[in-house]
């Protein structure tokens, strides 16, 4: 879809709106996206989250969503081995310093900054289950208001993005940032 037309989306809910409209043409550039051979450290997941993608495609975006999710799920805890969910969150948000060189942030950092939503705290016997697309509520409070075609968009997108930002670092010259190497930033 046209970046322009969500970046001069006024708000959040217009750029969902904008994603949910365009659902179907989100999900061919992700099979796009996903076409390229990826690193061998990463090929087992591309793998499944091609799959997702196609599930969405064929209309199971239930099943797209949650597959999508784990793949993530999995991608965030083989890289950032040994911290929760919440230093996920802290290693993933974008600061406001110039250390980092432009190419890791274009094709690392801001990528993978994308999970920050996704990583939203939940605790189900505490509060209500909140509507916006997250790993905690889609793992742990599904339900058909969580498992639905915009989320599943949204799921494989993330799935797409982090394939594509983790594999930019682990091909040769790619530059791999210490977080990858040692789980942190």
């Amino acid at each position: 879809i046209g970046a322009s037309r969500l970046m001069e989306a006024p708000d959040f809910e217009a750029r969902l709106k904008i994603v949910g409209d365009r659902s179907d043409e989100i999900a061919e550039d992700c099979r796009d996206a996903l076409k390229e051979p990826v690193h061998e450290l990463i090929e087992d997941r591309a793998i499944l989250v091609r799959q997702a993608v196609n599930a969405f495609i064929d209309g199971h975006h239930e099943a797209a969503q949650a597959l999508a999710v784990v793949v993530c799920d999995s991608y965030l805890k083989t890289h950032f081995d040994g911290l929760g969910y919440t230093k996920m969150r802290e290693k993933l948000t974008l600061d406001q310093s110039d250390d980092a060189a432009l190419w890791t942030v274009f094709r690392y950092d801001m990528p993978m900054a994308t999970a920050v939503r996704f990583l939203v705290d939940w605790k189900s016997h505490k509060h209500p289950v909140p509507s916006n697309f997250s790993r905690h509520v889609t793992i742990h409070g599904a339900s058909t208001a969580q498992l639905n075609s915009l989320h599943a968009t949204l799921a494989i997108m993330l799935a797409a993005t982090m394939t594509r930002a983790l594999d930019a670092i682990l091909e040769p010259g790619g530059n791999a940032p210490e977080t990858v190497a040692s789980g942190g930033k």
